[in-house]
């Protein structure tokens, strides 16, 4: 018979860490949470920061909840805490201030780092990253002006990042590793498009929604409509990508509308 759990603490109160912290509430979890999170911040979803963020000179950042909605949910919210130890023995794990907590149940959440570039370290160029809020205000600054812009990264992130930046008039050369066949933008979510951050494409009725939304200026599936052969087309071939074991031809019809999008001045290397 296993021992009852009383407390759980989550190490990352990033989009995972505060989704997972509800989920322990909305699952009937009566013990203690204790939420630790690296940044300043409270939980939100990364998605805004090179979407809405970018969209807008003026765009807010969007919190999953504020922090007297955590304490109301009684979920000890701990930010600036970054956990850098874990002792499994003694079941605690300690923070860069030197802090200590106790768990009965670990929960490991602290995501992942853009990979950095050695050969541009001190080379006197503007090298950006984008993971969090403070690099997505930086690079929105920077981008109030003209320029020429380089994107390394050809997923989603770095997508978004071109196509906005090009909508303010910028150029922009966008570098990636994989070829349009491979593992270029989505691959792993080939098949996963969403017309939200968590209803998958597959899901009962989402296609129709989707379709909908692309006539939608506001929404994330826009596309402005347009007399357009190779738009058509797509839009045609799209519903039809669905199916079990066409991973490549999903790719294919990512990366054909991007190509078609209104991206003006991108370059897709």
């Amino acid at each position: 018979m296993s021992a009852r759990i009383d407390n759980i603490v989550i190490a990352g109160a990033g989009q995972a860490g505060g989704r997972a912290a509800e989920a322990l509430r909305t699952r009937g979890f009566q013990g203690a949470i204790t939420l630790l999170g690296e940044e300043p911040h409270p939980p939100y979803e990364r998605p805004q920061l090179s979407k809405e963020m970018l969209h807008a000179t003026d765009a807010p950042v969007t919190y999953m909840k504020q922090t007297r909605d955590w304490d109301q949910l009684k979920v000890r919210l701990e930010t600036g805490a970054a956990v850098m130890n874990c002792n499994t023995d003694r079941r605690t794990v300690s923070t860069a201030d030197g802090r200590s907590f106790c768990y009965g149940r670990l929960l490991v959440a602290t995501g992942t780092r853009p990979r950095r570039l050695a050969a541009l370290e001190n080379s006197g160029l503007d090298v950006q990253y984008l993971r969090n809020i403070e690099d997505a205000l930086r690079f929105r600054r920077s981008i109030q002006q003209k320029s020429r812009l380089v994107v390394v990264g050809g997923g989603v992130i770095g997508l978004c990042t071109a196509y906005y930046a090009a909508e303010r008039g910028h150029r922009i050369t966008v570098f990636d590793r994989a070829s349009e066949t491979d593992r270029g933008c989505s691959y792993g979510n080939a098949g996963m498009i969403t017309p939200s951050h968590f209803v998958p494409l597959a899901a009962p009725g989402a296609i129709r929604l989707a379709l909908k939304w692309m006539w939608n200026p506001e929404s994330p599936f826009y596309m402005r409509p347009r007399l357009d052969r190779r738009l058509i087309e797509w839009a045609w071939r799209f519903p039809r990508q669905k199916r079990p074991g066409v991973e490549k031809g999903r790719i294919r019809i990512i990366f054909q509308a991007v190509r078609i999008g209104d991206f003006g001045q991108v370059n897709l290397t």
